[in-house]
């Protein structure tokens, strides 16, 4: 087997020389066709051909970008057409297992302006580190205002958890930031 393979740039022109000779014996072939053939198959020819080059569709008119995005349906948005189809079947599919409080509870928060400010707000406000710092702060800051408050006889203000829990939000997300610019550097 002595047939090599060849993939470099000598490749690429002995294929054009090829393709011209390919092209130099079909048209070969074709005036020999026409020469043997009868006039009328000769006038059938030609008026194919004529209707050929009417119909035919020219190169630039194939990869024209004139065409109106919506009449031609790109991949990606069948993709996503077919994706909410698809999600739209399965909330029914779930729903339709669920008890009558659950299932008004879920056509409720399955509304397309709810789902969207709660993908927001997934996103943006319920980050686990501001969740943690809350929780962690509101926790110990409660529990050390408790016993400051019982030692030296304060009422205790039960706004402060609330308070507390801001801060300590705020300060997870810091942290979180923090720590994300840090191992960057």
């Amino acid at each position: 087997m002595s047939e090599k393979l060849n993939t470099g740039h000598e490749q690429k022109f002995h294929l054009e020389d090829a393709g011209k000779e390919a092209s130099e014996r079909i048209e070969a072939l074709r005036r020999e066709a026409l020469e043997a053939a009868s006039p009328a198959e000769k006038a059938d020819v030609e008026s194919l051909e004529a209707n050929a080059k009417e119909v035919a569709v020219t190169s630039a008119e194939l990869t024209s970008n004139d065409k109106e995005p919506d009449s031609n349906p790109t991949h990606f948005s069948e993709h996503r057409a077919h994706k909410a189809k698809t999600y739209e079947d399965t909330v029914k599919r779930v729903q339709s297992r669920l008890s009558a409080p659950e299932r008004t509870l879920s056509k409720i928060a399955h509304q397309p302006q709810v789902e969207s400010i709660s993908n927001a707000a997934a996103k943006t406000v319920s980050r686990a580190s501001g969740i943690l710092g809350a929780g962690v702060c509101a926790f110990v800051g409660s529990f050390v205002l408790l016993y400051l408050s019982r030692q030296y006889g304060y009422v205790y203000n039960y706004t402060s958890f609330i308070a507390l829990v801001f801060i300590g939000y705020f300060g997870g997300l810091c942290a979180e930031i923090l720590i994300k610019s840090l191992r960057r550097k």
